[in-house]
Order: C-alpha cells, then structure tokens, then sequence
C-alpha cells in the first residue's frame, strides 16, 4: 500500500517494481505457486485516474514477464478501494495484460466492502480464479469483522463457486492481533467457513 505502482510519485513507483521483482524472486526461490497482487494503483487519497491505471497495468506487465520466466502465478486481488476493486476490473486488467501467469485472487469480503452485487461478480470471474479469500465483512468496513457477524452471503457464494467448478486455494483472512487466544480464534473460524461450505454441498475441506 505505501507502494503503488501506478502513484505519481516516481520514486514510489521504482521501488514498486523492486518488491515485485523481489516477490517473484522470492516466491521462485521458496517454492511458492501463486503471489496475490494488491490492486491499487494509487497512494491513499491519491486519486485514481488513467495515468495511474495505465501505470498499474504496465507493472503489472512487467510483473508478468519476470513471473512467467520463473514459473510462477500472479492473481490479482479486487481490494477494498483503489483501481482493482471488483472482478470486474481485475479481469480487464487480465485482458490488457493478456498472459496465462495472470488471474483473479477474489476477495468475497470486499465485494461486501464496495457494495458490489456480490453474486454477478463471481460469476463474472468464471475462468480467471486463480485462489479466493474469505473474510467477514460489512459495507466500508473491510478489516476485523467476525465470521457470522458481517453482511457477506457466505452459503450463496460458495454455492455459485461450486457450481462454477471451482476447485483451486481457499485462504481465510485474518489479522495478528497478538491475542493470547489466536490459536482457538483460528480454529473456530476455520470450523464456522468449513461448515458453510458443507451448507453450500462442499462433501469437505478441500474439495
């Protein structure tokens, strides 16, 4: 976040690309399939415009090259502001960039955040998803919302994901508060997603 690659701060921007680059590298090196990629382009009140969006996309290619030379996955992820907020805008990304290493990491929470049709935008994604994460979450309120507690359709959303055929990495997200209890927070909110997804006709975790 504090390096966008489409900011209009020239400095700011090389030193995106060195991260990218270094994500790459690193991602190689460990063995790791698949880097999620933040989609914004600008720095926080900076606003988002062509220049900007035509700057992403030109990382982003950039990215792609050094990726597929190494082997490894890119998927963007639709974030809770910013130019790459919804699939829809990812997979234009896609499109422009025009490479197999390239998909969408969907982030089923900020199309809650963003007040997007959340079951449209899935549908949408269809042949782009590359992983997908799942989080809680209200309209405008991204971060720290309890499963269960929040306005995302879970069962629907898992429900049209298997009906899609989608079978690829599901990652819950959450954040290290440093609670004594983290190990039981986690456990818990893996049981709540992995009952969910058997509401939604998912036989088990993992299939």
């Amino acid at each position: 976040r504090e390096y966008p690659p489409g900011t209009g701060d020239r400095e700011r921007r090389a030193q995106a690309l060195r991260i990218l680059r270094a994500a790459v590298d690193l991602a190689a090196d460990l063995g790791i399939r698949i880097i999620q990629v933040g989609g914004h382009d600008t720095l926080p009140g900076e606003p988002s415009d062509h220049g900007s969006q035509a700057r992403y996309v030109e990382a982003i290619q950039q990215m792609v090259v050094w990726a597929s030379q190494r082997g490894v996955l890119l998927g963007l992820e639709n974030q809770d502001y910013g130019y790459v907020n919804s699939p829809t805008a990812a997979i234009s990304v896609i499109h422009a960039v025009g490479s197999p290493y390239l998909g969408l990491y969907l982030d089923v929470g900020n199309l809650i955040v963003n007040r997007l049709d959340v079951l449209p935008e899935i549908a949408h994604a269809r042949g782009h998803l590359v992983g997908v994460h799942v989080k809680d979450a209200r309209p405008g309120t991204p971060r720290r919302v309890p499963f269960g507690e929040g306005d995302v359709p879970f069962i629907q959303a898992f429900t049209q994901l298997r009906a899609m055929g989608y079978t690829g990495v599901m990652m819950i997200e959450m954040w290290n508060d440093d609670r004594p209890d983290a190990g039981a927070v986690i456990a818990a909110a893996r049981a709540w997603v992995e009952a969910r997804l058997a509401e939604a006709g998912w036989a088990q975790a993992g299939d």
